[in-house]
């Protein structure tokens, strides 16, 4: 058995590392959502339960009654650049190099573009930060981009504090963070922009990647496209809670990520083979 525990994809990760020709074998496959299951098991034989995000799951989600309407919080995926200018951020096993200025590409095209709506809108932006602690490094990436802005950062620093802030937030962007995925499945309105899958031309990065969504939908976009950005923006801004559950359904999210509080699939799962 093995518990997916995080989004994957191609580009220094295990679909790109997976050989159709190897005999892998297991007996169940507790993965994300339908979609990747399917994915894994094009791969590896056993039976694949969408279960959702363990962890996800196992965080009582907080009532949203009370959220702040002037704040839009970002999730960090920042990561130090390598130490020597000309070293790969990932060497795939085909000799590919991707290097840390193509990764963050997609940060360097949308974080302008969102410190300017937040002036115009008179928004706060905080950043979910994605060290356990704070990071210098961190925070001066963020800072050279929202300097002048009212904003801020908190650390990722207890195994549920990043889920207790996503819960107390009235919206996200995030680009494709397993976070921001796990905040849609929670019923978060959430604006995902994975534009890296034009930075580095991989399809695995795109929305909803191995399923077949559209390129652009009511509250993400593949395209690096600022246009696109304020109209999902102010979209989600706009929206009801009732019309956006309702939207959120009605784009088959649940086949990307499941949501099972309690992980009570996995406990079920657990009593029959026990």
């Amino acid at each position: 058995m093995f518990v997916q525990n995080g989004f994957r994809g191609e580009i220094g990760d295990v679909f790109g590392y997976l050989n159709r020709e190897e005999n892998y074998n297991v007996d169940y496959m507790l993965t994300l959502g339908t979609d990747i299951g399917e994915k894994y098991s094009q791969y590896i034989k056993g039976e694949f339960v969408p279960i959702g995000s363990f962890k996800n799951n196992g965080v009582p989600k907080k009532s949203q009654k009370s959220l702040k309407n002037n704040e839009i919080l970002f999730i960090s995926q920042y990561i130090v650049p390598p130490r020597k200018i000309d070293e790969p951020f990932f060497l795939e096993p085909n000799g590919l190099k991707y290097y840390w200025e193509q990764f963050y590409e997609a940060e360097y095209l949308l974080l302008p573009f969102l410190k300017e709506y937040c002036f115009n809108k008179n928004l706060s932006i905080k950043v979910c930060g994605r060290s356990k602690k704070d990071d210098a490094n961190e925070f001066n990436f963020y800072k050279n981009f929202f300097k002048g802005l009212n904003w801020s950062m908190a650390p990722h620093d207890t195994p549920t504090s990043s889920y207790e802030l996503i819960d107390s937030t009235n919206l996200i962007v995030f680009i494709d963070s397993t976070l921001g995925y796990e905040a849609l499945a929670r019923g978060i309105k959430a604006a995902a922009f994975p534009i890296r899958c034009r930075s580095l031309k991989n399809e695995s990065y795109k929305f909803g990647w191995p399923g077949y969504f559209s390129d652009c939908g009511p509250f993400w976009t593949n395209e690096q496209d600022p246009v696109i950005f304020k109209k999902i923006l102010d979209h989600l801004t706009e929206i009801s809670p009732e019309d956006w559950k309702h939207e959120l359904k009605q784009s088959g999210f649940f086949r990307i990520m499941n949501f099972d509080p309690k992980n009570l699939k996995f406990i079920d799962l657990l009593k029959k083979n026990l």
